[in-house]
């Protein structure tokens, strides 16, 4: 089971429109920023992690996993051409 994985390919469409949304806003200088709370009036900031990780965050994907879950894909596919390979010759 992937299902990290899986909520990233279910979050595809989504996902594209939000970054296209988000290269719009660079283009014209702007971007997505925090709210830090200052002594007396507070201020913002621009937010210090990726687009990619932000997209993930919102939709709850948890990247240590998801690349757990890549791995794994890699090594069962790895396992598989191996038999693959060997049955072959």
């Amino acid at each position: 089971m992937t299902p990290e994985c899986d909520k990233l390919i279910s979050f595809y469409n989504e996902r594209m429109v939000l970054e296209r949304f988000i290269e719009w806003l660079e283009s014209e200088n702007m971007g997505i920023g925090e709210y830090i709370p200052d002594f007396v009036f507070g201020r913002f900031a621009t937010i210090s992690i990726s687009t990619e990780e932000l997209l993930r965050k919102y939709v709850g994907i948890d990247s240590r996993k998801l690349e757990e879950e890549r791995r794994a894909i890699l090594e069962e596919q790895r396992k598989l051409n191996q038999k693959d390979f060997s049955s072959a010759t």
